[in-house]
């Protein structure tokens, strides 16, 4: 048994961190079926437009630099949504320029939670977990709101009663008197609670105290009301008509006392997210990095990535950088030095330091305070070398620098590898021209990187992967006597079919978004020829000259043809009920919190007698023992060691018996296959249901041949109970608890046929 602790082993849940999602298009904009090609883009699930161009899948890269980029949030989605603007930029090729690899936020909002950057995985703490009902923190004060206007709504009408009754009431009665000072008091209560965005339950016990006082007034009132009316002979008709409204406010004013006393009513404060977090590019595995977090008063002020190395000279000291948000100067300077430390000899320390100094602010006369003068001479003292240019605005308070800017935002090397880095300037990107700005640094490095890619089942057919499979198979007449002919009978099987997989099968690369790049190439390639018909008009009109004027003209009427053709694709064709799930699925998705790329420190609280202490885990291997030791507890005291040689009696005697058929029928497994669902994460044999199905008609036979043997010798191989556990994190719960995750086994699919 083999547990794995990284999620991503299941290519049927993607991570939310890899949506990316609008739904405030009008419907008569976009039709189901664009926003369902729009799912399958951003799923990445999507095939080539193209569909005779599903290509080989590209190697492993493994670039020579690492590009970093850091950059403050200030707490605001718009910013993260900038980032995405540039990277997508450098993605579709409008800029030149690489992606980056790694992104150290400061500040990070909460938004950030639920909406990653495409392509890139998200690290990030909070206090408490983030949940579906904090996606829209401000739903709650809605509800709120609602409630408490309708019970201001009835306290107008109520005023409007009690003014049009006094004239018949008894001038000397206190409850007449006092009734309209203390509506006028619950209606200035009611209206300052409104506007408090609580966030626990003492608002709402306020606002319902207010109701029921008012409530009692008014039924008194009521009562006179009621008196008054049975007094006269001829009742007056407003008098009447008061007498009603009394009625209506009293059943307004108890449905809001029993609205905000509702269970579903919750009042809770959304989870704090810590202010550092990175973004990690996809293509390097998560098992080649992770963040380490620090203890005491910085530990929510600073994280630390670390980036395995494959460069021989470096392999074994990891890339270590250091993010560091100094927050309302809560910074501890000591600690911070402290704990760089600890730490590799191959660091980089960067983020939002907000000191002054005149080391980085360059010519520009500025207040150093002590924390600045502390911090300035700690990383020099720690042989860290200053890769910020001397007086570059990382930050101004307005789009025009001359007014107020500053060198805030800082980078340093530790001496070990500062010649690595090859450059650090900050980068002009839109939504960060005021505030903060972006921070680009490269770094020589080489690090693994993995192509993700997937296979193309519609691009082989049936019978061309039979005719690969059967050479691959093992001989029909292999005996299968005993449990180890049987466990390498299906061994060849399943080795057959990985490897029939693995050559025949074309697979394409995933983290693109096909259409949207494919009508970026088209519009590169328009403009390209409209600048080259300008310029071949302007010239001499020679033949040849006019050959291929005539050509360019040819191509863009062709180049238009397809851009049309790409923008109304399938306009026609009714979406199917699939498709229109999928486009729902992917709104009830857009509120969820993105699933962590990595498990985090473990904490465990031993709760046996003799030992009373609190473990941590932090590598993997003491993660997966950790788990182990929590969710799959050894049952060393059992209460009974007593062994049954035969079974017990029946519940119920008159029970007939079940006959169980001991041989497989050729047909009802030809049944099963067809029925076998897409798209379904394999187990430790890497053979997904796709491959089972293609090579159906000389897989039956064996199976047949297999599993007959199997029942006749009452046997489960052992090539079935092999199994990957994916250990995921439960609704709600704390990431750091191991109790706080639950199991899936990823079998055979071989296997579930038996």
């Amino acid at each position: 048994m083999s547990i794995d602790m990284n999620t991503s082993t299941l290519p049927t849940f993607p991570p939310p961190a890899d949506v990316e999602m609008s739904l405030d298009d009008d419907d008569e904009q976009d039709s189901p079926h664009q926003d369902y090609r729009e799912l399958l883009n951003d799923e990445r699930c999507v095939n080539l437009l193209d569909q005779g161009a599903c290509h080989d899948h590209p190697d492993n890269t493994t670039p020579d630099n690492l590009l970093i980029w850091q950059a403050n949030i200030k707490r605001c989605d718009k910013r993260v949504e900038a980032l995405c603007t540039e990277i997508n930029s450098r993605l579709y090729g409008e800029s030149p320029r690489p992606l980056p690899q790694v992104i150290a936020v400061q500040d990070m909002c909460y938004k950030q939670a639920f909406h990653g950057i495409p392509g890139y995985h998200v690290w990030y703490l909070s206090d408490g977990q983030f949940t579906e009902a904090d996606y829209e923190p401000d739903a709650q004060h809605r509800k709120w709101a609602k409630i408490v206007d309708k019970c201001l709504e009835a306290l107008d009408r109520a005023q409007v009663a009690i003014n049009v009754s006094q004239p018949w009431l008894p001038p000397t009665s206190i409850t007449a008197q006092q009734a309209n000072p203390r509506l006028a008091g619950a209606r200035e209560s009611l209206s300052d609670l409104r506007e408090i965005a609580f966030a626990n339950e003492d608002t709402a016990i306020m606002a319902k105290s207010a109701l029921l006082c008012i409530a009692n007034t008014l039924s008194s009132v009521q009562t006179m009301v009621t008196e008054v009316l049975g007094a006269c002979s001829d009742a007056p008709s407003e008098l009447v008509s008061a007498k009603k409204a009394f009625s209506s406010v009293q059943k307004s004013i108890h449905t809001g006392v029993n609205s905000l006393s509702d269970k579903s009513f919750q009042f809770k404060a959304i989870p704090k997210i810590h202010s550092v977090g990175f973004y990690v590019h996809n293509s390097i595995p998560t098992t080649s990095w992770r963040v380490k977090t620090c203890k005491g008063a910085n530990r929510e002020l600073l994280a630390t990535l670390e980036i395995a190395s494959l460069d021989a000279a470096t392999a074994t000291k990891p890339l270590v950088i250091h993010n560091v948000y100094n927050h309302l100067n809560k910074l501890k300077v000591d600690s911070l030095l402290s704990y760089m430390d600890s730490c590799s000899d191959h660091s980089i320390l960067l983020g939002d330091f907000n000191y002054h100094h005149q080391d980085w602010n360059g010519n520009e006369r500025t207040e150093t305070s002590t924390s600045g003068k502390k911090f300035a001479e700690g990383v020099k003292a720690h042989n860290y070398i200053q890769k910020t240019k001397k007086g570059a605005i990382t930050y101004s308070n307005s789009k025009d620098t001359s007014k107020r800017s500053s060198t805030i935002d800082l980078t340093f090397a530790e001496e070990s590898i500062s010649n690595s880095v090859g450059c650090c300037e900050v980068l002009q990107v839109p939504g960060f021209e005021s505030d903060h700005r972006v921070i680009e640094t490269s770094v020589k490095r080489t690090v693994k990187r993995e192509a993700k890619t997937m296979p193309c089942w519609h691009k082989i057919t049936p019978s061309k992967f039979q005719h690969h499979l059967k050479p691959r198979l093992p001989p029909l007449d292999s005996p299968l006597d005993n449990e180890d002919q049987i466990v390498s009978f299906f061994a060849k099987i399943i080795d057959a079919l990985h490897v029939t997989m693995t050559e025949n099968v074309p697979r394409r690369s995933c983290g693109l978004r096909p259409q949207a790049l494919r009508a970026k190439e088209l519009a590169t390639k328009l403009r390209k020829r409209l600048a080259e018909l300008d310029a071949l008009k302007k010239k001499d009109q020679t033949p040849k000259t006019l050959r291929r004027i005539s050509f360019v003209e040819r191509d863009l009427a062709r180049l238009n043809i397809e851009m049309w053709g790409e923008s109304n694709r399938d306009e026609t064709r009714r979406p199917s009920s699939k498709e229109l799930f999928n486009v729902f699925r992917l709104a009830r998705g857009k509120s969820q919190p993105l699933q962590f790329t990595q498990t985090p420190t473990l904490e465990y609280k031993c709760d046996s007698e003799d030992v009373n202490e609190t473990k941590f885990a932090e590598s993997d291997y003491d993660k997966v023992e950790m788990i182990k030791k929590v969710k799959f507890r050894n049952n060393n005291n059992p209460e009974s060691k007593r062994i049954l040689d035969e079974p017990g009696p029946r519940h119920d005697p008159q029970r007939e018996d079940i006959d169980m058929p001991r041989s497989i029928d050729a047909e009802k497994l030809r049944k099963i296959i067809k029925g076998l669902k897409n798209n379904k994460a394999p187990g430790p044999d890497k053979v997904p249901n796709e491959a089972i199905k293609l090579g159906m008609e000389p897989l039956l036979p064996y199976f047949v041949l297999g599993f007959n043997a199997c029942l006749n010798l009452s046997l489960h191989p052992a090539n079935f109970k092999d199994s990957i556990i994916v250990m995921l994190l439960k609704t709600g719960k704390e990431p750091h608890k191991p109790e706080s995750y639950r199991p899936i086994s990823l079998l055979s699919t071989v296997g579930k046929l038996y």
